[in-house]
């Protein structure tokens, strides 16, 4: 983030000091930046919301990639929605967001990645598009998907096994379909 800070300051479109923080000045900034050259926002960077404690909804119209930790640990994140262009969900991207219950993935995902939802305890369920190839490692631990799923070895979400509970209830994912 302070090497993408640095050259919008030198650009012209940041006055602040390049601290490392995606806050909303650097977003601004980085919006502009896309506008004036006439480039679609189609990703995420990695941490780029981390921690943001007043973010409740999130809209990724158009978003291919989302970064690592992308929305990490946003304690107000309750909703996501992406629509068909997702293709990717990086690792962690929304672990710990401890509000999540609710999202929509698209149609076109390939790929969730390590820990990706890990914490989000009010997911319950998620629609998992034909396209998707990989889930990550405990990619849906410590959801009410896995609570749910307590007694049953095999852990489900939509029409998908997620993870399946092995020696001593420690549950396993890492899935890879070909």
């Amino acid at each position: 983030v302070v090497e993408m800070q640095t050259r919008l300051i030198e650009l012209g479109y940041l006055s602040e000091a390049a601290d490392g923080a995606f806050g909303a000045k650097t977003q601004t900034a980085v919006k502009i930046f896309q506008q004036v050259a006439g480039l679609p926002v189609t990703g995420i960077a990695d941490n780029a919301f981390r921690d943001c404690k007043e973010l409740a909804t999130v809209n990724l119209k158009g978003v291919k990639y989302i970064g690592v930790f992308a929305f990490g640990y946003c304690d107000a994140l309750w909703e996501v929605v992406a629509d068909n262009a997702l293709k990717v969900v990086g690792d962690y991207a929304f672990a710990v967001c401890e509000m999540l219950g609710d999202v929509t993935l698209g149609k076109a995902l390939e790929s969730i990645g390590n820990y990706a939802f890990y914490g989000c305890s009010p997911l319950s369920s998620i629609e998992l598009p034909d396209t998707l190839t990989i889930i990550g490692k405990s990619a849906f631990d410590q959801t009410q998907a896995y609570e749910q799923n307590q007694r049953d070895p095999v852990i489900y979400m939509d029409d998908w096994v997620v993870g399946f509970h092995g020696e001593q209830n420690r549950v396993y994912t890492d899935i890879i379909i070909k």
